[in-house]
């Protein structure tokens, strides 16, 4: 298959913003897109990357100069308006040693028949968000990065594909308009308004709007967990509206949201559920999946346990009363080991049956914990 090389000029910002819930004031210059004419590629025009999939996130191996001693894995988020990477890595893998917050310029940058040149990035730490996601990587890739090619990302398959051409036109059905220069946002339907939400393959949450706009809820928010950003941990609230949630020609009955600490957004949780084909050039959204036009109302399991994630496990910061975590005995301070982790699980404890390694003091003790419904489907209402 031939090499699909795509040289990226897109100027950096001053700051940027991205998913996995990082959250930073993003200042960059607007840009006028001009839709591109092209015909949609052949069956077998696209071509298939060796990406890692885990934990619902598509990481993508990038071998800098040609050189596989110097693999660099990137996180594909779409919430991220420009390409980051850790200092430590590129310390590892090259002689540059960029202080925190520094401009690079990769030359030359190949996963598989992919090969990106003059791609711009800026340096952060992200030790913070490895333990959070529940793996090492090496930086994250930004929505633009691959600005003239067709990205699909399916989940269900789990494989990411690229290709060059464009998508039709938006029919309403399969085929949407996205609005942003920088990251895709989709108009969607809450209670009567159109909000415009992130496309966010970086978060691994649902629906997330803000809390100051007068929702009627259901189920009131309440705490429900953690997430990590840019900042630092934020306790996560969550709860359920009365009305449907509108999305890709969908309704999302009694839905469960959360109350956002930076974009509105809708997250991997939702996203799962479909192929997605994004064309940048054109602004537009390809949807490929099997949801009916109602989908019905997911719980949120738990244990009750809120974490702080570190390099050897997971702190609890806070036991919700009442929950299986305060039945079971956990208490504030206790360390799960990261050995006792199963994949996936990042920093919650959802896996009902599993038996948990903790440390607390210089005592190890192992505890069952199920999980429950920390936010309640209403009454008469059956979950998905």
């Amino acid at each position: 298959m031939p090499v699909l090389a795509h040289d990226s000029h897109t100027p950096l910002p001053r700051s940027l913003t991205f998913g996995i819930l990082l959250t930073l004031a993003t200042l960059v210059s607007a840009c006028s897109l001009t839709p591109v004419p092209g015909d949609e590629p052949a069956p077998d025009a696209w071509a298939t990357l060796p990406i890692v999939y885990e934990n619902e996130y598509f990481f993508v191996p990038m071998v800098h100069d040609d050189d596989p001693e110097r693999t660099l894995l990137f996180l594909y988020d779409t919430g991220a308006s420009i390409t980051v990477v850790d200092p430590d890595s590129l310390a590892a893998t090259s002689s540059w040693t960029p202080s925190q917050g520094g401009s690079v310029r990769f030359g030359n940058l190949q996963c598989g028949p992919l090969r990106l040149g003059d791609l711009p990035a800026q340096t952060y730490e992200l030790d913070h968000l490895q333990q959070a996601v529940g793996r090492p990587f090496d930086g994250i890739l930004g929505y633009r990065a691959l600005d003239r090619l067709l990205v699909e990302l399916d989940y269900e398959a789990e494989t990411f594909r690229i290709a060059e051409g464009a998508l039709p036109p938006p029919d309403g059905q399969e085929v949407f308009p996205l609005f942003g220069d920088q990251r895709p946002y989709l108009d969607v339907e809450i209670e009567g308004r159109r909000r415009r939400l992130l496309v966010d393959t970086g978060s691994g949450m649902g629906f997330e709007v803000f809390e100051d706009s007068g929702w009627d809820w259901r189920v009131e928010p309440v705490t429900v967990g953690s997430s990590m950003n840019i900042e630092g941990l934020q306790l996560a609230k969550a709860g359920r509206l009365k009305q449907p949630i509108g999305f890709l020609g969908r309704q999302y009955h009694a839905p469960l949201v959360r109350l956002a600490t930076g974009s509105e957004l809708v997250g991997t949780e939702i996203l799962r559920d479909y192929r997605l084909t994004f064309d940048l050039q054109n602004q537009r959204l390809r949807i490929v999946t099997s949801l009916g036009p109602d989908v019905a109302p997911a719980p949120h399991l738990g244990t009750g346990a809120i974490f702080r994630p570190e390099a050897d496990g997971l702190i609890v910061l806070q036991v919700i009363p009442g929950s299986p975590a305060e039945k079971a005995g956990i208490r504030v301070g206790d360390e799960v080991q990261r050995v006792a982790l199963t994949p996936g699980l990042h920093h919650r404890m959802e896996v009902p049956g599993q038996t948990y390694r903790l440390r607390r003091g210089s005592r190890h003790l192992h505890v069952d914990i199920p999980f429950a419904n920390l936010v309640p489907l209403p009454r008469g209402v059956a979950a998905e």
